[in-house]
């Protein structure tokens, strides 16, 4: 199986392109962006991650969650600015992933940071 490796040769730009607004590759398409109302030049692998997100959030569009009493104040949003923070405090956003293979253990199992890196 060692020898079947394939090393990953996308080329990042080709020719004289627009480079993507998100990547260093090149830009494909012209996309639309509605909640800054302008277009972004974006390449094939943005567009496709673009569209997937879209979908996921027409999706939970759909979730009418004004009829569950504890959450009719609360709505669905991909703006970092509407999660609820309060101006003028000091608010943080915290990313939580779950460890399934257990690979956080063998982190806290390092004495120094250079074991650990």
């Amino acid at each position: 199986m060692k020898n079947s490796f394939m090393p990953n040769t996308t080329i990042a730009r080709h020719g004289i392109t627009r480079k993507c607004d998100f990547t260093d590759f090149s830009s494909d398409v012209e996309w639309k962006d509605e909640s800054e109302d302008r277009v972004h030049f974006v390449s094939a692998n943005v567009l496709a991650k673009m569209g997937k997100g879209i979908s996921k959030k027409t999706s939970f569009k759909k979730i009418d969650i004004s009829k569950i009493p504890d959450l009719k104040d609360y709505i669905f949003t991909s703006e970092l600015d509407q999660l609820g923070q309060h101006k003028g405090e000091d608010n943080h956003i915290a990313v939580v992933h779950i460890d399934g293979n257990g690979m956080g253990d063998r982190f806290l199992e390092q004495e120094n940071l250079e074991n650990w890196r």
